[in-house]
């Protein structure tokens, strides 16, 4: 978010945040991270990340590639199969400034953006580094909750979960007091717990 100096050679931030200044971020700014995040435990390498983010910004002139495209992936490299004059018939290496190539979904992170229409993110639905459990369980939507993590369909913070069972409470009571099931409640737990 800040981009980096080495000696004479300036890079530029892959995200910029919303408040430069206060380096705040907004929702756009977190589904970018999750894209982000998808590219490094992938072990996509950065500078492949930032190559495919030059090319998009100056040859497409797309001021915000992680958050208007959608990603694939092939070994190292990513690739994007839309543009916005419409689909390409292969899809285009953009780590490698627009060479084709073939592609495989990034599944594990990108399918976890729920879009609108035009392809702007609505709800985030964030991964932990070797979470096992895939379902969508937790859900980030500026729309609910003011943002913060919540359970998916119900509104209730994670958090708020979270603090009821360090504080003592059982899950069974937990489930209950939210008529939900204890395995969402057990979710909402794990998300908060400090990484092992």
């Amino acid at each position: 978010m800040r981009g980096y100096k080495y000696g004479n050679k300036r890079q530029p931030p892959l995200i910029e945040p919303a408040d430069q200044q206060r380096h705040l971020l907004s929702f756009y700014n977190l589904a970018e991270a999750q894209v982000l995040a998808a590219t490094r435990e992938r072990d996509i390498p950065l500078k492949k990340v930032r190559r495919a983010v030059e090319y998009l910004r100056t040859e497409l002139h797309d001021d915000r590639p992680l958050l208007t495209h959608v990603f694939h992936r092939y070994g190292r490299d990513l690739f994007v199969r839309h543009l916005a004059t419409g689909r390409l018939r292969q899809p285009l290496n953009v780590s490698r400034y627009g060479q084709y190539g073939i592609r495989q979904v990034l599944r594990r992170y990108l399918q976890r953006i729920e879009r609108d229409p035009q392809g702007r993110p609505l709800i985030v639905f964030p991964l932990r580094p070797g979470q096992r459990d895939r379902r969508k369980r937790i859900a980030i939507n500026p729309l609910v909750s003011s943002g913060r993590p919540s359970l998916y369909g119900s509104g209730i913070m994670a958090e708020v979960i979270w603090h009821r069972k360090k504080s003592g409470e059982k899950v069974a009571e937990l489930a209950r007091d939210y008529r939900l099931k204890r395995s969402d409640i057990k979710a909402a737990i794990r998300y908060f717990e400090p990484a092992a």
